[in-house]
């Protein structure tokens, strides 16, 4: 894959922050800033695909396939990663423990 993919890749994010757990504070790049880097890059020529996804206790863990077209090469690379999240539950009124979100 040649260096000015590589470079557009790589190139620093603008990051957003959040109050988590504790009060601490988490930086993070959105879904839409990471979509749009990827559309740029490679316009169009990519894809994801969830491999497998699994509810432990009150986590959802996945395994993601995320696949590229060199649009220079016509080259096909892949790469493939866990991520996880936490199930969101309401905490109070009629619906307290039941499934907001997944």
């Amino acid at each position: 894959m040649e260096k000015t993919i590589i470079d557009q890749l790589y190139a620093e994010f603008n990051l957003k922050e959040r109050k988590g757990q504790g009060n601490q504070m988490f930086k993070y790049v959105t879904n839409e800033d990471i979509t749009d880097r990827m559309n740029r890059t490679f316009a169009g020529n990519w894809s994801t695909e969830v491999m497998s996804s699994e509810i432990i206790d009150d986590q959802v863990l996945v395994r993601v396939r995320v696949m590229i077209k060199d649009p220079n090469s016509d080259e096909y690379f892949f790469h493939e990663g866990f991520g996880g999240q936490q199930i969101m539950r309401y905490a109070a009124g009629v619906n307290t423990g039941k499934i907001i979100d997944v």
